[in-house]
């Protein structure tokens, strides 16, 4: 029930009793608690101040507008009428259609609703279930004019729902939350997938032939929308090699470059020095050629209005005949300031570069030369390749990516940690004609590491291979059947009775220096640096040598008996470059190496401790940088084969003298 008060103040009154009195249907007190007709207000000397005077309406009335009077009378002053207005509502209550869809509650006139989590309110949203009201709504509230007492329905239904569907790599994702099926406004965690071969995912993307950065990232909040809404898998991946700036400033200790321009003082846009130009056909050229050019960018600064002339970047294959790429005329430099000018050569690969000037002889200056080479590319697709993933090296850039822990890395390039960063990848494979060189302080690893015949691999001191799987060198055999050939073991503890695909050999030698002839060998696991003689028992077979790679400095004792011929061999899984290791031996052997030609006779005998030679080319390292080769004699119809090499091939076997 609602109260109201009157503050009443009075003077110069005769002290006679001032009466406050309420017309029938209302009630006045004087202390907000005791209610009558009428009250009787005491006061002393005349007076009295901000008496609450508190009226309402009397108990027992129906519905319905009511209006009086309240009059203050007494204590010799006029009677003071106030009139007053109060109503008494009809009862009005307030349910849910389902609790279970949102709840309500009444204050007053006032109905607050509030829906639970994924509900809203129906159309319509309240219906008077008894009584007679009028009902409007602001939001969550209801409020309620009713002219009889009223029950008031809030009605709530379920929010409409959509369905968030997810496509990795033109597959249905699907897991215990997704497809997602849920009303507008529901938040998700978006989930991170593993990365597909040498593609690393990305995050999701409502565009399902994206190329770009994609919208949510994997792990990402997503908000949903009123629609069916499909996001896809993004991957990404990184191609090429990281790139290198050459930059040519003229300042002293700048290398790499020619230039036909004249170091100067006078003007610098950068550091000291710059290159004056003041006479015709000015080249400043990159010193050697440039295997993956990306751009070049110079600036270049006029002292004069003259235009007549311009400034070319160039190109050429052999440094003789040279083609235009860009050409920029004076008018593009400003006169008395500096100009930077950038041009792609993305477009280009094992070129040399320069600068060309040609023009007037009025002075310019040329500076800060920038020639970018090589760069990472970053790509993307939603339909990635995850089978059988592969990247090759071909001594310049990778072919699909670098390499990863699910991508196979395949050389046929040299490629050096000195200047390439180290990696992981799946397996390794070293074709014909690649190198992997490792250098100290760096590390490789794979799961298995194959090296071809004809590749190398190259472990620098302090370097590391890691490979949980299988390391295997491979070699292509050019002996006919029962030929011997000489072998070597490239990796630790070789059985030697297995290195033959599918066969084993029935005679495995070892030369005995004191004798000059040939042993059954002692073991047939083989011994770092050891040569043995095999009797090969397949035509042109091929073999496998699986182990842990041999690297690092290692001694082998060679025998002093008898002749002091000893078998042994490159026993690295990379060539032996005779020369060196003549040079750093050359205090202990003879300069002269012996190679067995299987092929330029048909000797079937052993010789022993003969003079004459019955079948060896020989190599002679004594000549520094003009070694010599002798092939092998040829006698009953063979046929020599001239070596052109100075290197000791992987698992090659040769006789050493000992001085």
């Amino acid at each position: 029930m609602q109260v109201q008060s009157i503050s009443v103040s009075g003077t110069n009154l005769n002290n006679t009793a001032v009466t406050i009195a309420a017309s029938s249907n209302f009630e006045v007190s004087l202390d907000g608690s005791t209610y009558g007709a009428n009250q009787t207000l005491s006061y002393s000397n005349g007076a009295f101040t901000n008496q609450n005077v508190y009226v309402r309406l009397g108990t027992g009335l129906v519905a319905g507008n009511y209006s009086g009077n309240v009059t203050i009378s007494g204590g010799g002053a006029t009677d003071v009428v106030k009139t007053v207005v109060g109503q008494v509502a009809f009862p009005i209550s307030a349910t849910s259609n389902n609790t279970s869809f949102g709840t309500v509650s009444v204050s007053d006139n006032v109905i607050t609703a509030a829906p639970l989590a994924g509900y809203t309110y129906a159309s319509p949203a309240y219906t008077v279930i008894s009584g007679s009201a009028t009902v409007s709504q602001n939001g969550n509230q209801f409020t309620v004019t009713p002219s009889a007492a009223s029950q008031i329905q809030i009605n709530f239904v379920a929010k409409p729902t959509y369905t968030l569907s997810l496509i990795n790599n033109g597959a249905a994702y699907t897991s215990a939350n997704f497809p997602f099926v849920t009303y507008e406004g529901n938040t998700i965690t978006l989930p991170t997938l593993s990365n597909c071969g040498s593609y690393t995912f990305a995050g999701w993307d409502t565009n399902n032939s994206t190329t770009s950065t994609p919208t949510y990232a994997g792990g990402a909040t997503y908000t949903t929308t009123a629609g069916n809404i499909t996001l896809y898998a993004v991957y990404q991946t990184t191609s090429g090699i990281p790139a290198v700036t050459y930059s040519y400033g003229f300042e002293n200790n700048d290398t790499g470059w020619t230039s036909d321009a004249t170091q100067s003082s006078t003007e610098a846009k950068l550091g000291t020095y710059s290159g004056r130009i003041n006479t015709n056909n000015i080249h400043v050229t990159r010193t050697g050629v440039v295997a993956s050019p990306t751009s070049i960018a110079f600036s270049l600064m006029r002292t004069s209005t003259n235009n007549n002339y311009n400034i070319q970047v160039q190109t050429s294959l052999d440094n003789l005949i040279w083609t235009p790429v860009a050409t920029y005329p004076m008018s593009d430099f400003a006169n008395g300031s500096w100009t930077e000018k950038t041009t792609n050569l993305s477009a280009y690969q094992n070129v040399y570069v320069r600068l060309y000037y040609d023009g007037t002889t009025a002075t310019r200056y040329i500076d800060d030369i920038r020639l970018v080479e090589g760069g990472l590319v970053t790509s993307y697709t939603t339909t990635p390749n995850c089978s059988n993933v592969s990247t090759t090296w071909n001594g310049t850039s990778w072919s699909n990516g670098t390499p990863a822990s699910t991508v196979d890395a395949i050389f046929t390039g040299v490629y050096s940690t000195s200047s390439q960063p180290a990696f992981a990848a799946k397996n390794i494979t070293i074709q014909n004609g690649g190198v992997l060189e490792i250098t100290s302080g760096n590390t490789i690893s794979a799961v298995n590491v194959t090296v071809e015949d004809g590749g190398n691999l190259i472990q620098k001191d302090g370097s590391t291979l890691s490979y949980s799987g299988a390391f295997k060198t491979l070699k292509n055999g050019t002996s006919e059947i029962n030929k011997y050939a000489f072998w070597t073991s490239p990796v630790v503890g070789q059985n030697l009775a297995n290195i033959y695909t599918g066969t084993t050999p029935t005679s495995i030698t070892e030369y005995d220096t004191a004798t000059d002839y040939y042993v059954n060998a002692a073991s047939t696991t083989s011994v770092f640096a050891k040569a043995y003689s095999i009797k090969t028992p397949v035509a042109n077979a091929a073999l496998v040598f699986e182990g842990a790679p041999n690297s690092g400095t290692q001694t082998f004792a060679l025998a002093t008996s008898g002749n002091g011929f000893n078998l042994i061999g490159n026993p690295y899984p990379s060539s032996l470059s005779l020369g060196a290791f003549y040079t750093a031996n050359s205090a202990r052997i003879s300069s002269t190496f012996y190679f067995w030609d299987n092929k330029s006779t048909n000797v079937t005998l052993q010789n022993g401790a003969t003079t004459t030679n019955y079948g060896y080319a020989t190599f002679n390292a004594a000549n520094g940088a003009n070694p010599t080769w002798v092939p092998a004699p040829n006698g009953n119809g063979g046929t020599a084969v001239v070596p052109t090499c100075s290197v000791a091939n992987i698992g090659q076997g040769f006789f050493k003298y000992i001085c």
